[in-house]
């Protein structure tokens, strides 16, 4: 049983070693926009799209709101994550105000304290945990994305955004405005 458990630990640390590295190839294809490799490695890189995790690709922001733009991406793909992470905290946080409405109305029930504390410590290891694994197998597609924000394209003298060419790159309050969004969203994710 012990060789088991070693075996199937090596394993995970492996396969998540692969997926990682998939997620990586896959996004050095998209953020530069081409896929000069050859053919055997063209379509390795092209079955690597599953592991990007990008819930967009299959469902547009298009698709909910016809007026979207790559900056409505930008604004779902950053704070999507982070509001799924609230939810995943919701166990815990809702054991903890149970526990700091126990303080608060019954300090005599002992019993019920320690039951509540023995719970939110559990919880709390789940929810760290869980979205400990969700941002790090996002993280690849969400730091493409802000990285995206960047990267302008020339088209007849004139900058525009790469990834949604109806954007101007020139400097402009908006545009400014959504630098400095995915800069601060650059230090959050990645670091």
């Amino acid at each position: 049983a012990r060789v088991l458990r070693r075996m199937w630990s090596t394993f995970k640390a492996k396969a998540f070693v692969m997926f990682v590295t998939a997620q990586v190839l896959e996004q050095v294809v998209e953020v530069s926009g081409t896929n000069d490799y050859p053919e055997p490695a063209r379509s390795f890189v092209n079955t690597l799209g599953f592991s990007n995790l990008d819930f967009l690709a299959y469902v547009p922001a298009e698709c909910m709101y016809p007026e979207a733009t790559f900056y409505t991406k930008l604004v779902i793909k950053t704070v999507g994550p982070l509001v799924a992470c609230l939810f995943m905290w919701m166990p815990a946080l809702c054991l903890l105000v149970m526990k700091l409405h126990l303080n608060m109305f019954d300090r005599r029930n002992h019993e019920r304290r320690a039951q509540l504390d023995q719970s939110i410590q559990h919880w709390s290891t789940v929810a760290i945990y869980a979205s400990t694994v969700f941002l790090e197998l996002i993280l690849p597609s969400v730091s493409t994305t802000i990285a995206q924000t960047f990267m302008c394209e020339e088209i007849g003298g004139k900058k525009f955004l790469r990834e949604h060419l109806i954007h101007s790159c020139k400097h402009s309050d908006e545009r400014s405005w959504w630098v400095s969004y995915a800069t601060g969203m650059g230090f959050v994710y990645p670091v």
